[in-house]
């Protein structure tokens, strides 16, 4: 049964809800410094701001290059030199506002593209999110993950209206933010949006070639992406205990096995740094097999929630899309899957619709489940430890528990459909 709540009283449920896990994080973390060591290795709120962005906003307008650390597009670089130009304090205020507005369109756009997004299931996705390991462990950070997935979320709303060049445009500037965004783009080919594909292109061209061309120079522009492309490459800080990224924690299982009672014996400072490769091509192989198995089944099942959904399909293929994202993004660290919760409400959106098969329905919301414990703040405090959260790979377990929850529950083909 479809329930619509009124505009106010959702948004007084979802207040409330934030309002009341809030106070509880107050008296579990008094101070910021107390929140932001239980969430990883650093005690300051907004490392990453403190520690690159700000740097590199400041370096910017002076000496154009990417300061230590930072591995976006000097596009960003060029966005962030607004926030160089102000003292810190003053910028990390700028920065925490557009965090908050990031966050809460990540909140308030899913709803009006999920079915039953306004009533119950539309405040039971706000109790994930803000209940999510991978949310705080963001905000902990001052990351940009929500940045990225809420401009996603901006063009899959501008697709709907038949706004294609502010859904290009949309993606385009996600892919500004954080390279990985542009496999988004994948919605806009199966639906054959060729008009909004063809913006994002030109925007992303815009964006990513011309604007850094004019803002630094062009000897400097391409000096930046040069060594950008150097850093990537060469893929070291990615290889710590906090990376998601599957051949990774494939490895470290692997040395967990080899050394059961002594495991963080042998990671004195972040972790240990496993590399699939030290367990013989044999390894390799059957990885790279079981990365193109599931890249080909989500593929499938991409294709087929646009063609059994139409334009209902946007929130199944965007969650599809998201869950590759530890197989495909080396540096998938644990901010990266603040995805989960919008995925795991998809499923139970799907499943509400009455479209999917049952005995495959009941496996899909066991596997949500499973998704929903094991990303939640609640599981990651049972740890005792960000260190074990990120060695043994949990949100990984999580974003396949979810992405095979979204294969089950590929709805079937209409009646009409079977009949012509």
């Amino acid at each position: 049964m479809d329930v619509r709540w009124s505009v106010p009283r959702l948004a007084l449920a979802l207040l409330g809800v934030v309002v009341a896990v809030g106070l509880v994080y107050g008296l579990a973390w008094p101070t910021s410094s107390d929140f932001a060591s239980m969430m990883d290795r650093c005690p300051l709120l907004f490392c990453d701001f403190a520690e690159v962005y700000h740097p590199m906003g400041e370096e910017v307008r002076r000496t154009p290059g990417p300061v230590p650390g930072y591995y976006y597009t000097p596009t960003f670089a060029v966005f962030l030199g607004v926030l160089g130009a102000s003292p810190f304090a003053t910028a990390v205020v700028a920065w925490g506002v557009l965090l908050a507005v990031s966050a809460l369109a990540f909140l308030v756009l899913p709803l009006g593209l999920l079915e039953h997004g306004r009533g119950p299931l539309g405040v039971a996705y706000g109790a994930l999110l803000v209940t999510a390991h991978p949310v705080l462990h963001e905000l902990a950070w001052g990351q940009v993950g929500t940045l990225t997935l809420a401009l996603v979320l901006v063009a899959l709303v501008a697709d709907g209206r038949g706004r294609g060049a502010i859904a290009g445009a949309a993606v385009a500037l996600a892919i500004a933010v954080k390279f990985y965004a542009g496999i988004f783009g994948v919605w806009f080919l199966v639906r054959r949006r060729w008009a909004a594909a063809g913006w994002c292109v030109l925007w992303t061209g815009l964006l990513l070639l011309v604007l850094p061309v004019l803002a630094l120079g062009w000897t400097e522009a391409w000096a930046f992406w040069a060594e950008v492309g150097h850093r990537l490459r060469i893929d070291g800080p990615s290889n710590t205990i906090n990376s998601q990224f599957a051949p990774r924690v494939v490895a470290r299982w692997l040395v967990a096995a080899a050394h059961p009672d002594g495991i963080f014996a042998l990671a004195p400072d972040e972790g240990m740094e496993s590399e699939l490769h030290a367990f013989g091509p044999g390894a390799v192989l059957a990885m790279r097999g079981v990365t193109l198995l599931l890249l080909v089944a989500s593929a499938r099942a991409a294709l087929l929630y646009a063609r059994r959904l139409g334009n209902r399909a946007a929130l199944p293929v965007f969650a599809i899309v998201a869950c590759t994202i530890p197989f495909l993004v080396r540096t998938s660290w644990p901010h990266y899957f603040t995805f989960l919760p919008l995925c795991q409400v998809v499923v139970v959106d799907v499943w509400l619709r009455g479209r999917s098969r049952q005995p495959r329905a009941l496996g899909a919301l066991a596997l949500t489940a499973l998704s929903i414990g094991l990303s939640s703040v609640c599981f990651f405090a049972l740890q005792g430890d960000w260190r074990s959260m990120g060695f043994f790979g949990w949100l990984l377990v999580a974003d396949v528990a979810v992405l095979g929850a979204l294969l089950l529950s590929v709805p079937p083909p209409s009646a009409a459909a079977v009949q012509r």
